[in-house]
């Protein structure tokens, strides 16, 4: 399925060439897209764990999309 090869490609952020920096800035796109697929996905308790790990990065910004996300589906 499509949905499963995007999630992937998600989750697999941190195995990219971009510095920690863009990565962390990434991410916060990658949970926003989440926010489109979690309910008809599979791998909950994986996207969840992704996005609660970053609660603890650099990025402001994905800190705050993480919390946001967690609150309404965590």
């Amino acid at each position: 399925h499509l949905r499963d090869k995007i999630t992937e490609r998600l989750l697999a952020i941190d195995r990219t060439h971009y510095t920690q920096d863009r990565k962390d800035l990434i991410k916060a796109g990658a949970i926003q897209s989440f926010e489109e697929l979690f309910k008809t996905s599979p791998d909950k308790e994986r996207i969840l764990a992704f996005v609660k790990e970053q609660l603890d990065c650099q990025s402001p910004k994905t800190r705050k999309i993480a919390k946001n996300f967690l609150d309404t589906y965590g």
